[in-house]
């Protein structure tokens, strides 16, 4: 029964986990790709690398709703199969039969924690430090003749237009800069050439000219060489590792040594610290769950899969919405913000498992 029940449920895991992963790849991860392709001229192979790197973060927070998925899915269709009624009238017990389910859930919950408190982190490191080099090393992307260049700001408003003759080998052809960064005033900048090293550019014979809102020329520049340091402004994402990026230990010291300078650290700091540890605990509660949602009376067969996952996961986020910012007005301890979700889940899947056992 257990290897019967375990087959399908492995089969059903692997592709729940496809599914919501490439659901959640093409929603966010996709185009965050393109903007930074786009912006710092990211090239192929390190873009694969990056989307490589990405897996395990997306892998996290898809594993416990692909193990809720499966375990609906398989124990709700052995159920219609009137399998599980047999097994029950055959003196098989819920808890019994939520063995096969057990063992999806403890392989979720740790791998959940792996890939949340070890794998992610490491990974993220390894992807902060290809966009250093991507943006240190900087390749115009596009054509190498006559193409325009956008610059955008960290809220993507578009700061300046670079208009390019010719691109070879980081040597510039005539060039034209028009920089909107000053609502007040229109700089534009035209150079004969230049070199593109890193974030910064070098014009030659550069005329700067200036012009106010009202459309009048209000200055002209000329110089020999012109050179524009941090053209390319990397993201403070790129230089910052944050908390949220870091594994339950490392977190835990940095709060220490904040602490220890005399600094303040804020609630929400503390919640993600036990986040850690209750992120992958809610996958085996999460999945349990599954057991005793999918069964039915023998006279009342229902159907319950994909959108009866999606409602419980989005009850299960729901409820660490709300126990967070009970938390971060003070109301609960940290510890109790973070386990709540836990709590609920647990006490939930324990009176759906007493009411099917006093009901058939």
């Amino acid at each position: 029964m257990d290897q019967y029940i375990l087959k399908q449920l492995g089969e059903f895991f692997i592709i729940s986990v496809v599914v919501f992963t490439l659901l959640l790849f093409f929603s966010d991860a996709l185009f965050d790709f393109a903007k930074d392709s786009q912006r710092y001229g990211i090239s192929w192979d390190i873009l694969l690398a990056l989307i490589g790197l990405q897996l395990p973060e997306i892998l996290a927070n898809i594993l416990p709703l692909s193990g809720l998925l499966a375990t609906l899915l398989v124990y709700n269709n052995l159920n219609n199969q009137m399998e599980l009624i047999a097994l029950r009238m055959s003196g098989v017990s819920v808890y019994r039969l939520a063995f096969p389910a057990l063992l999806v859930a403890l392989f979720c919950m740790g791998s959940t924690y792996l890939l949340y408190d070890y794998v992610r982190p490491m990974a993220n490191r390894f992807a902060l430090g290809l966009k250093r080099i991507s943006v240190a090393e900087f390749n115009l992307p596009g054509m190498h003749e006559n193409f325009v260049y956008k610059l955008y700001d960290n809220d993507q408003r578009l700061q300046r237009l670079v208009y390019i003759s010719k691109y070879d080998n980081k040597v510039l052809g005539y060039s034209t800069v028009i920089d909107l960064s000053n609502p007040k005033t229109l700089q534009v900048t035209q150079a004969s050439g230049g070199r593109w090293e890193g974030q910064n550019i070098e014009f030659d014979n550069a005329s700067v000219h200036t012009v106010s809102s009202s459309g009048k020329l209000t200055n002209t520049t000329r110089a020999k060489r012109l050179k524009f340091e941090n053209f390319i402004r990397p993201d403070v994402s790129f230089n910052y590792y944050k908390p949220r990026e870091m594994n339950f230990l490392a977190l835990s010291r940095w709060i220490q040594n904040l602490e220890a300078k005399g600094k303040t650290t804020e609630k929400s700091v503390f919640i993600l610290l036990w986040e850690k540890l209750t992120v992958p605990i809610s996958a085996l509660p999460l999945t349990l769950l599954a057991v005793p949602l999918a069964m039915s009376p023998p006279r009342q067969v229902k159907n319950v899969g994909f959108l009866s996952a999606i409602t419980v996961f989005f009850l299960y986020y729901l409820l660490r919405y709300v126990s967070t910012e009970f938390g971060k007005l003070t109301l609960l301890p940290p510890w109790l913000v973070a386990f709540m979700p836990v709590i609920v889940l647990s006490i939930t899947a324990i009176g759906l498992y007493w009411r099917k056992t006093v009901r058939l």
